[in-house]
């Protein structure tokens, strides 16, 4: 199942507010969004992007693994 990205809202881009230029969005990366796997939902932690942003303080932050889906951007679905 095809779902489309929340960041950028499905255009595979994020404006520069001011600038008006297009960047690439770093969630589905210029993708729009996301290929889904039968029985898993997209990570609620990262939302896809599969690495979190931890940070320190001071301006200072590091890329990190995801710890909700483990890297892979999903989880499995909830049982109803």
């Amino acid at each position: 199942m095809f779902v489309k990205c929340k960041k950028c809202g499905g255009r595979g881009y994020l404006i520069t507010v001011g600038v008006g230029m297009g960047n690439v969005c770093p969630v589905c990366r210029g993708k729009c969004g996301f290929e889904i796997p039968e029985g898993k939902i997209l990570c609620p932690e990262c939302l896809g992007k599969t690495t979190q942003t931890i940070k320190v303080g001071y301006g200072i932050s590091y890329e990190c693994t995801c710890d909700k889906c483990f890297g892979s951007g999903y989880i499995d679905k909830p049982k109803t």
